[in-house]
């Protein structure tokens, strides 16, 4: 009788033993605290954490001139050189020495296409200042755009009828072709200089207008005309709007 009571007992304490152990917490599943957040970063403004990195400029490092013709850009896309490799090769070249036919005939040789020849030739002459601002191998040249909230058929016709000039143009000028909603070239009211205007559509009511004045006879002439085709662009659009 003595031994199935001790053995009672020694299960008992047994089972005790166990339910003391599985109510005990685990360390391990506890949850570690997370981690307190460093003063120095809660006071730091998360635009200020990283600065954005300064934009490289494509203005090439020889030149001599303010703004282009033609981006650095887009003379490496066509020609596959920057404004500063061309500027290179004919430094190199000696061109500064030679005339325009000369500095063209560098850049034919170097892989420029017709149009691009033309144009590396007038960048080097301004930028080794030997060609003035706006001018051209035939003379001065100057341009002015604006875009106007209206078809290009219309845009043409305030330029091509005499009568829809007149409320926005006083000087009297020869059109000597036209192409109709597209573009005009004329003779200016002086009898030497001509002007080409162009017209761009930009969306079906919307159009681009760029008058290209040239064979301006100096540099004084030329800003003196750019001021003009600013005001009388002004009027052309305001025009438009009546």
């Amino acid at each position: 009788m003595s031994k199935r009571k001790s053995g009672a007992a020694a299960k008992q304490a047994s089972n005790r033993v166990r339910a003391a152990s599985k109510a005990r917490p685990n360390p391990r599943a506890a949850r570690a605290p997370a981690k307190p957040t460093p003063a120095s970063s809660r006071l730091v403004p998360k635009t200020a954490r990283a600065a954005p990195s300064p934009r490289r400029s494509t203005k090439p490092a020889n030149s001599t001139t303010g703004a282009r013709n033609a981006s650095d850009e887009a003379v490496s896309r066509a020609t596959r050189r920057t404004w500063s490799e061309w500027f290179t090769i004919l430094d190199r070249a000696k061109a500064s020495a030679l005339d325009h036919k000369g500095i063209v005939a560098i850049a034919a040789r170097n892989g420029a296409g017709a149009w691009w020849q033309q144009m590396v030739a007038v960048e080097y002459e301004q930028a080794r200042g030997l060609r003035k601002k706006h001018e051209k191998p035939s003379g001065f040249q100057i341009s002015r755009s604006v875009t106007v909230a209206v078809p290009a058929a219309r845009a043409y016709a305030a330029w091509s009828d005499p009568r829809a000039r007149a409320k926005w143009l006083s000087e009297p000028i020869v059109v000597r072709t036209a192409t109709p909603a597209k573009s005009l070239r004329m003779t200016w009211s002086d009898g030497k200089t001509n002007v080409e205007t162009y017209f761009w559509s930009r969306a079906p009511r919307k159009c681009q207008v760029t008058v290209q004045h040239n064979k301006l006879p100096d540099e004084r002439a030329a800003e003196s005309m750019k001021a003009f085709w600013l005001s009388a662009l002004t009027r052309f659009a305001r025009s438009l709007e009546a």
